[in-house]
């Protein structure tokens, strides 16, 4: 009898959302049907690779340009052409204007083009204020992994945030030290001469990744290197005896010291596997409550069946009218977003 309830109050509810939204929405509404950066994943990389070429070429530049200390020019040749390469970098990805190379990582990954773009500006800034020497030599030296990472980004096959098993970035680092506990567990086993155990722990560790979100299928990132990673794990199929996995060195009885070189490996797929993932997950906005990037009518409903407790939703992002509670009302402020009829801000007022 509860249930039979709840399904004709969500009914109800749903119907009363779509006849509201029906009733406000002006006749003739244009959907938006612009297309998104159309850069090639190739293109991407080319213009990447020429920034990433400008700022190494800066990091040379700027020690013969301006004394240690800074605050004065050494070699205004030098300055100079350090200063122009850094404004050709900030062009790459605009000042008050976003570009399309922009656009086109930002669409892949808003956390890598939001920094890309603030630290090319800063690069400008630097220069221009003749800082000391370190202070640019540090500048630099994150710039480049932000600029390999967004290469990456760009080379990878990256699915939404509602085709994802894991949302978060809480979600994928718990998911990642899971499998590395069970690699572990499985190295230290061997090394204590429990070999069948350990090839158990390795096959554990192996279908740990396969269902918690990390490997091909369940997440496609990058699907040429999960599939490295599960190889490295548990190798299968053509090509295993020559290039084995973790179970089968175990299994083969090879010297530990293999063993442990072999975790090294899958250690470092694992975390290149997190680092892609959390990178590449979509800006959290107020009312996106399935993650996919857009405001739709899909988010409103989940928000509706939270306030009835049919689903669970993150209060944070489905709390539309920032009021500490999830109700119909923020359902109602979703769908009229959807349609452009109201605007609801990035995330609620920190309290």
């Amino acid at each position: 009898m509860t249930t039979t309830r709840h399904v004709l109050t969500m009914r109800t509810l749903v119907g009363a959302l779509l006849i509201g939204l029906l009733a406000m929405a002006p006749v003739g509404i244009a959907q938006d049907d612009e297309d998104g950066p159309d850069l090639s994943s190739d293109e991407i990389v080319q213009r990447l690779e020429t920034v990433k070429d400008k700022v190494q070429r800066i990091g040379e530049l700027y020690p013969e340009a301006v004394a240690e200390a800074g605050g004065e020019v050494l070699d205004q040749d030098a300055f100079d052409e350090a200063l122009q390469l850094a404004e050709e970098a900030r062009a790459a990805f605009g000042q008050q204007e976003n570009t399309e190379l922009f656009e086109a990582i930002q669409a892949r990954s808003p956390v890598v083009a939001e920094s890309l773009k603030a630290r090319v500006s800063q690069l400008v800034t630097t220069i221009l204020e003749q800082r000391p020497v370190d202070a640019l030599e540090e500048l630099v030296g994150k710039l480049i992994p932000d600029l390999n990472r967004a290469v990456i980004v760009a080379q990878s096959e990256v699915f939404p945030g509602d085709e994802r098993q894991l949302k978060s970035e809480t979600a994928i680092r718990e998911a990642t030290q899971a499998v590395i506990e069970l690699v572990d567990q499985a190295v230290d086993q061997y090394a204590q001469g429990n070999v069948e155990r350990a090839a158990g722990l390795a096959n554990d560790a192996f279908f740990e990744f396969e269902s918690n979100g990390l490997g091909p299928d369940s997440t496609l990132i990058d699907e040429a290197l999960e599939n490295e990673v599960e190889g490295d794990i548990s190798a299968f199929g053509p090509g295993a005896s020559e290039d084995p996995g973790l179970e089968q060195l175990i299994r083969q009885e090879v010297p530990v010291e293999r063993v442990r070189e072999q975790r090294e490996v899958i250690l470092d797929g694992l975390r290149k596997i997190e680092e892609l993932l959390i990178v590449t997950l979509p800006e959290s906005r107020l009312g996106d409550v399935n993650g996919d990037g857009n405001l739709t009518i899909t988010d409103a409903l989940f928000i509706a069946q939270g306030s009835l407790g049919l689903r669970e939703v993150d209060p944070a992002v489905a709390d539309a009218n920032c009021d500490g509670r999830i109700t119909i009302t923020d359902a109602l402020f979703v769908a009229q977003a959807s349609l452009d009829l109201r605007e609801l801000p990035e995330a609620c007022p920190s309290s």
